[in-house]
């Protein structure tokens, strides 16, 4: 993984974290990470193609955006 991209978003209290698209980190087929401001996990998908529902490994329902 060569780029990350973060994105904070303290108005709504919650933070992307972008990752192991093709081209760049937000690129096709990107991974996603959803932080709350505590520090918490929310959504969790890993990068690739295909069916994004089977690629996600984590989401508590609260880290959509």
């Amino acid at each position: 993984m060569d780029d990350v991209k973060l994105v904070f978003k303290p108005r709504i209290g919650k933070n992307e974290v972008y990752f192991g698209g093709l081209g760049e980190a937000d690129g096709p087929g990107h991974g996603h990470a959803v932080v709350d401001e505590n520090g918490n996990l929310r959504h969790l998908r890993d990068a690739g193609f295909g069916d994004r529902k089977d690629l996600i490994i984590f989401d508590d329902g609260k880290g959509k955006m």
